[in-house]
C-alpha cells in the first residue's frame, strides 16, 4: 500500500472511531474489530443482518495506491484521489503505467456504482488527459469543474470573455497572486487553471504560424519520417516539404495516423513517386534504424529505389534538439505550413511540445528539416532551367546544377552511411 493510500485509510478510520459530527449524524456506522486493520476495513451498516455480516466477502473500504493489487474485489463506490503527480507523469512511460493502474480499477465498479476521481492535469498524456480524450469519453462527466475561475455567460448562453471566482470567500486575485508568485509558472496553470501548456511557456506560439496557398515553383523537395511499429502506443508520422533558394521550408504533408511498418513504406514511397525528392531522411537508432532492410525489400519487389538516410543518434535530448533547431526558424517565419494544416495536429504537437499527447509529427519535422539543412537547394536559381551552358560551365560561373545535373557530375566514393550500409555514388550515393 503507498504512503498515500494509508494516510487516507488512516483519517476514514479516525473519522468513523472519534469524530464526534460524524458520529451524530450516522450513529449507526461502526466499526467492525474483526476486521480493522490498516488498509482494508469493515464497518456494521444499519440495514446488514447479523447472517448478512457473517458472509460478507469483500470489506467496506479499500485504500490501494495506483498498481495495487485488488482485482478480486467489487465495490459500490470508487474514489480515486490526485492519480497524477509531476514526478509519474514526469514520461510517458511512468505515464501509461497510472493509466494501466486506473484501467485495472475499472473491473471492480458494480453495477451502478458510482465513481469520483480528483484530479490535477500535469501533461497532456497523463492519466487525467487519458480520461478526458475523446476516445475515453464515459469518464469526461466527473469533470465538473476545471478551474477555480468559471467563465461568465450572457443571457443566451455565449461566454462575455469575464470570469468570476468559483469559491470568492477562499479565493480572490489577490491570493491566486500569492501563488503564482511562489511557484513555478506550469506547476501554477496545471494546479489552478488545469492547463497543461500556456501561452507564455509555448516555444511555438501560434502567432509564429505562417501559411502559403499554393506552392512556389522551383522547390527542392524532402521528407522526414518517424517510424513506429504501428501496434499501438506512438503513431508514426510523416513530414513531406519543399526547400526554396532563400532556404524558406513549405510543409505540404503532415500525416500521422496508426499504421503498420509496411503500409508506412508505401505512404513514403507514394510520397517519393509524387514530389520526387532529394533523399528521405530518419533516425538511424532504436526501432527506426531496423526498418531500412524492409525498405529495400521492398525497393527491390516494385522496382521503386528512392534515397533514404539516417541521422546518427545525439547526446542532446529530443526537446533540445527539435526546440532548438525548430523554434528559431518558425520565429523568424522561414517555415509555412499549408493552410490545410492550420489549427491541426502538426500545430498542437508543436505548441504543446513537451506535454502533448504525442510528439511524432515535430520528431519527423525535424528529420525533413535536418535533410534539407544537409542538402541544400539543388533546384534551379535564376532560369537556370533555361541556362543553354552546359552543367560543367554552369559549375564553372557558380550556377546550382539540377539534382539531374548533380548526379551525374558529382564525385563517386564509397562511404558507409547511418545504417551501416556501403554506398556507392555521389556523396556516397
Amino acid at each position: 500500500m503507498s504512503k498515500q493510500a494509508k494516510a487516507t485509510s488512516a483519517v476514514i478510520k479516525a473519522t468513523i472511531e472519534s469524530n464526534a459530527i460524524f458520529q451524530k449524524l450516522y450513529p449507526y456506522v461502526l466499526p467492525d474489530r474483526k476486521k480493522w486493520r490498516g488498509d482494508e476495513f469493515n464497518v456494521l451498516p444499519y440495514k446488514m443482518s447479523l447472517g448478512e455480516r457473517a458472509i460478507r466477502r469483500d470489506p467496506s473500504v479499500m485504500s490501494v495506491g495506483i498498481g495495487g493489487t485488488s482485482e478480486s474485489f467489487h465495490f459500490d463506490r470508487i474514489a480515486v484521489d490526485d492519480p497524477s503527480g509531476k514526478q509519474n507523469s514526469a514520461t510517458r512511460v511512468l505515464a501509461n503505467k497510472v493509466i494501466e493502474g486506473y484501467q485495472l480499477a475499472q473491473p471492480l465498479l458494480n453495477r451502478g456504482g458510482e465513481e469520483l476521481i480528483t484530479a490535477t492535469r500535469f501533461k497532456d498524456y497523463d492519466v487525467v488527459g487519458w480520461m478526458e480524450s475523446p476516445e475515453n469519453a464515459t469518464t469526461v462527466e466527473v469533470f465538473k469543474r476545471k478551474s477555480i475561475l468559471e467563465d461568465e455567460l450572457d443571457d443566451e448562453g455565449n461566454e462575455t470573455g469575464k470570469r468570476t471566482f468559483i469559491f470568492p470567500d477562499e479565493w480572490d486575485e489577490i491570493r491566486l497572486a500569492q501563488k503564482r508568485a511562489n511557484m513555478s509558472l506550469q506547476s501554477y496553470y496545471c494546479q489552478y487553471y488545469n492547463i497543461t501548456m500556456p501561452d507564455e511557456l509555448m516555444q511555438f506560439k501560434n502567432e509564429f504560424f505562417s501559411y502559403y496557398d499554393e506552392l512556389p515553383d522551383n522547390i527542392c523537395c524532402y521528407i522526414g519520417w518517424d517510424p513506429s511499429p504501428g501496434m499501438g502506443g506512438d503513431k508514426p508520422a510523416i513530414i513531406a516539404g519543399g526547400l526554396d533558394a532563400d532556404g524558406n521550408i513549405y510543409i505540404i504533408h503532415a500525416i500521422t495516423k496508426m499504421m503498420r511498418e509496411q503500409q508506412q513504406i508505401v505512404v513514403v514511397a507514394e510520397l517519393n513517386d509524387e514530389l520526387r525528392p532529394v533523399t528521405t531522411y530518419m533516425e538511424a537508432y532504436g526501432f527506426a534504424k531496423s526498418v531500412i532492410a524492409n525498405v529495400e525489400a521492398y525497393q527491390e519487389e516494385t522496382g521503386t529505389y528512392w534515397r533514404i538516410d539516417g541521422l546518427s543518434s545525439s547526446k542532446q535530448s529530443k526537446e533540445s534538439r527539435v526546440i532548438g533547431l525548430l523554434q528559431p526558424m518558425y520565429e523568424k517565419g522561414k517555415i509555412f505550413h499549408h493552410r490545410r494544416l492550420k489549427g491541426g495536429e502538426l500545430e498542437y504537437q508543436l505548441m504543446h511540445f513537451g506535454v502533448a499527447v504525442a510528439d511524432d509529427l515535430p520528431d519527423a519535422l525535424y528529420c525533413m528539416v535536418m535533410a534539407s539543412l544537409d542538402n541544400g537547394y539543388w533546384g534551379p536559381k535564376e532560369l537556370a532551367n533555361n541556362d543553354p551552358r552546359t552543367p560543367e560551365e554552369k559549375l564553372l560561373a557558380g550556377i546550382d546544377l539540377s539534382a539531374e545535373e548533380r548526379l551525374v557530375f558529382a564525385p563517386t566514393v564509397e562511404t558507409e552511411d547511418a545504417f551501416g550500409r556501403m554506398k556507392s555514388g555521389s556523396d556516397g550515393w
